[in-house]
């Protein structure tokens, strides 16, 4: 009984010496947070080409897998030539994403850079269009007309309130630069490390499960295995297919606009490429800036309704033909938790968060899908969200409305008396001696 005792309180003990140690560490954690976030973001700052090698990797894999189906297929028929294969289909991979990512490069720069000379070469045109429409639509209103036109002339003329406006993003170039170096060697580092990771990629997983199995008790380790299983699935079946869905919106947005004669075909064909990448706001995030670069390009409201009505007639094909066939039912989200997800992940990351939004919480929702259904079977209720619609009473309330009885039925029972039940228990007690 002691040592009962002693195995109690001594785990007791353990317990409130862990929950003490816990609070103390959320208590430091808190008081101190500038000082954990700045050395969170040093250790993620140096493993940065780690993380850019992971995610080159994923990208990769599907591709890899690809050519390697191709060469044993056709090929390698026999299973015996696993590190040739593996070579081969690598170094094409590499030659594949360096000719797509140089040769997007190669033409969208250019593109670019003649488009910023052109926004400057037509700025006195478009200030002079401008203050021709302030007039116009401010006629009758000489005092806004005035403040508009000062205000145009001021922007427009002053040098040194240019310079000041520009001051700042002068300031920042240097910034800017070194970020964009700093970005560039991460990419390269990560690209070299990409190549390793699939390499051996069999070896590297062998490697994680061997240490999650020996950690881990066997039923965690399946939950462990559930979920990088479903992550990449869906992951995969998302980003990849939502990218092959954005490059093929991007050369029919290139082609339509070459047949219409719109000016900025590359740059714009880029955008809403890229843009389309974002699950329901995408197409607008690329179509207002694309449309507003028109107009200041052509001061034509007849060309921005024809881009207008061209985009839309584009993203009607995505999202009920293109889309649908190639990512299919990937995520199986309902449109609110799509917007729910996506602000979420925009307003705390940004164009990444709003990208990945979407498959991270399709996770979420498979799993605790998942978990609701089970528990739902476990109380004998139906998982079908249809049979919650309407009234649900029946499936709290007990089926069976008892009635009381009758006196009639009251009557017909036959009640034994006290005497007649004790002699039964000693007969049965006397039967159960003997058989001992």
């Amino acid at each position: 009984m002691n040592n009962y005792n002693n195995k109690k309180y001594s785990t007791l003990a353990k317990y409130i010496l862990v929950i003490i140690a816990i609070a103390i560490l959320m208590i430091v954690f808190v008081w101190k947070f500038s000082s954990f976030w700045n050395m969170a973001e040093k250790i993620i700052g140096v493993l940065m080409p780690v993380i850019w090698g992971g995610v080159l990797a994923f990208l990769m894999n599907p591709v890899m897998k690809q050519i390697e189906r191709f060469l044993y297929r056709f090929i390698f028929k026999q299973k015996n030539h696993k590190k040739a294969v593996r070579a081969i289909s690598l170094s094409l991979t590499c030659v594949f994403s360096i000719t797509i990512v140089g040769g997007l490069l190669y033409v969208v720069i250019p593109e670019i850079l003649n488009s910023i000379t052109t926004i400057f070469d037509n700025i006195s045109l478009w200030v002079e269009q401008l203050t021709e429409w302030v007039q116009k639509l401010f006629k009758n209103n000489e005092e806004i007309q005035k403040r508009l036109i000062a205000a145009i002339n001021t922007y427009s003329s002053d040098v040194s309130t240019l310079l000041d406006t520009l001051k700042p993003i002068l300031e920042n170039i240097s910034t800017s630069a070194f970020g964009v170096v700093n970005l560039i060697k991460n990419i390269l580092l990560g690209f070299i490390v990409s190549v390793y990771i699939l390499a051996n990629k069999e070896t590297h997983i062998g490697q994680i499960r061997k240490v999650i199995l020996a950690i881990f008790k066997k039923k965690t380790c399946n939950k462990i295995f559930t979920v990088a299983s479903q992550s990449n699935k869906i992951f995969t079946s998302f980003l990849i297919g939502k990218i092959i869905d954005s490059a093929i919106i991007g050369m029919i947005t290139f082609i339509c606009m070459t047949i219409l004669g719109l000016p900025y075909v590359i740059i714009i064909s880029v955008i809403v490429g890229v843009t389309n990448i974002i699950p329901f706001f995408g197409p607008f995030f690329g179509a207002i800036p694309s449309a507003l670069l028109i107009l200041l390009s052509t001061s034509s409201l007849k060309d921005v309704v024809i881009f207008s009505i061209m985009i839309l007639a584009i993203q009607q094909f995505d999202g009920n033909i293109l889309g649908p066939s190639i990512l299919g039912n990937s995520t199986g989200l309902p449109a609110i938790w799509v917007l729910i997800s996506l602000f979420i992940g925009g307003g705390l990351f940004g164009f990444v968060g709003m990208v990945l939004a979407v498959p991270t919480c399709a996770l979420l929702y498979s799993f605790s899908r998942t978990a609701i259904a089970n528990k739902l079977k476990a109380k004998k209720l139906p998982s079908d969200t249809s049979e919650y619609i309407g009234d649900i009473e029946h499936f709290y309330t007990n089926k069976t409305n008892k009635k009381p009885l009758t006196l009639n039925e009251l009557e017909k029972i036959d009640i034994i008396p006290h005497e007649e039940s004790n002699e039964i228990r000693f007969f049965s007690e006397a039967d159960k001696t003997e058989d001992k």
